[in-house]
């Protein structure tokens, strides 16, 4: 796990970040138009950002599910095509995280496709194999929030994240998570929620499963320094995939997935999380 603090600065009052997740470049139902578009989205404006979640290439190897013969772009060159496609918004990707896809190669070879996808990119800091946590400041903060307890000994929901410097801070876990992921919807949706179990991030985004969805759960956190708990609310969310249904989901059963992405808004002047499908 890897821990980045992405400062944007004063000026941005709200921002959007676009979650690119099994986008599959190589394989021959990849929607390379679909990709290129929300790209632009991103690149054109100067309040969207984003995260990438693995599973950028196809990368089918003579072991490996799918069909090599059929794929007409080499590995290489897919992370060639993947770095030209990402190269106009490379300052403006928070984090990065590897998929299954991209595992492929480091089981078999012990080469890492994901980072040398961010090290073609100068973005190897904000990236790790497995997970990222990332912290997003931004804005400036419009009033004090409460610090000080309720006559129950709890305070109001999700204490303050305001910063010393003004703005807020909002914490971000992506993972590609391709681990005990089930078949169905619930399945997959339990998955995500278990990522809560181990990390307690105001947002939590997965992939893997080519199904956008989102929801929230809350918990209560004690709060040793005020002698008090906190109520403290978590959003999951889940990318959708970028590809058009391959021969191989077919075969084993698999449903064609919305291509649909799920978009984060995040407010500077005060703590809300809003997530658009």
């Amino acid at each position: 796990m890897n821990c980045v603090l992405q400062d944007l600065g004063d000026e941005p009052r709200n921002i959007t970040i676009e979650i690119f997740s099994d986008l599959h470049i190589g394989s021959t139902k990849c929607d390379y138009d679909e990709i290129i578009r929300r790209v632009k989205l991103v690149e054109e404006d100067p309040n969207k950002y984003c995260v990438i979640l693995g599973d950028v290439v196809n990368n089918t190897t003579k072991t490996s599910v799918g069909d090599v013969y059929e794929e007409p772009v080499s590995p290489m060159n897919q992370i060639k095509k993947a770095v030209d496609i990402f190269r106009p918004i490379k300052d403006k990707i928070l984090g990065v995280t590897t998929g299954n896809h991209e595992r492929r190669t480091y089981k078999q070879d012990g080469i890492d496709l994901g980072y040398f996808f961010c090290r073609e990119l100068g973005i190897e800091d904000c990236y790790d194999y497995a997970g990222v946590v990332i912290f997003v400041k931004f804005g400036k903060k419009r009033r004090s929030n409460n610090y000080h307890a309720r006559k129950d000994g709890t305070k109001p929901l999700n204490r303050a994240r305001g910063t010393n410097g003004g703005g807020m801070t909002y914490s971000i876990y992506i993972t590609h998570g391709d681990g005990g992921c089930g078949r169905t919807v619930g399945g997959k949706m339990n998955a995500l929620s278990r990522r809560g179990d181990m990390i307690d991030t105001d947002i939590i985004v997965m992939g893997h499963t080519h199904l956008p969805a989102t929801f929230r759960e809350c918990s209560w956190k004690t709060d040793n320094i005020h002698k008090c708990i906190t109520q403290h609310e978590q959003v999951f969310v889940n990318a959708s995939a970028t590809l058009d249904h391959e021969e191989y989901a077919e075969i084993y059963g698999m449903a064609p997935s919305s291509k649909q992405s799920p978009v984060i808004g995040l407010r500077g002047d005060s703590y809300e999380i809003a997530v658009q499908i």
